[in-house]
C-alpha cells in the first residue's frame, strides 16, 4: 500500500486543512486554546506533573501534525519548572 502525504493548504481563517483528506489541523477559532483544552486539560498534564516523583514525563504523540501540542506542552512545562523549581521532575520527553 503506497502511503500519500498530506497536501496542505490554508483556508480564509489561515488554518492549515489537508484538503485531500478533508482535515484541518486545528480550530479557526484558536488552535491554541484547542490544544491546551483536548491536550493539556484533558491529559491532567499540570496535576500528573506536580505529582510526579521521577525526574522525567513522557509524552508520545502518533501523528505530530503542526507539532502545536509539542509547542504548547513545551510551554507549560517551562512554566511548570519556574514553578516548581526543587520538584524531582526535571525532564520533559516528547516523542
Amino acid at each position: 500500500m503506497k502511503i500519500s502525504n498530506a497536501t496542505i493548504a490554508f483556508n480564509e481563517k489561515g488554518t492549515p486543512v489537508a484538503s485531500d483528506f478533508d482535515d484541518v489541523y486545528f480550530s479557526n477559532k484558536s488552535g491554541i486554546q484547542e490544544t491546551q483544552y483536548v491536550f493539556i486539560q484533558s491529559n491532567h498534564l499540570n496535576e500528573r506533573w506536580t505529582a510526579a516523583t521521577h525526574s522525567s514525563f513522557h509524552i508520545g504523540e502518533t501523528g505530530f501534525g503542526t507539532g502545536l501540542n509539542f509547542l504548547v506542552a513545551a510551554q507549560h512545562f517551562i512554566t511548570f519548572r519556574k514553578n516548581n523549581p526543587t520538584s524531582p521532575l526535571t525532564q520533559l520527553y516528547f516523542f
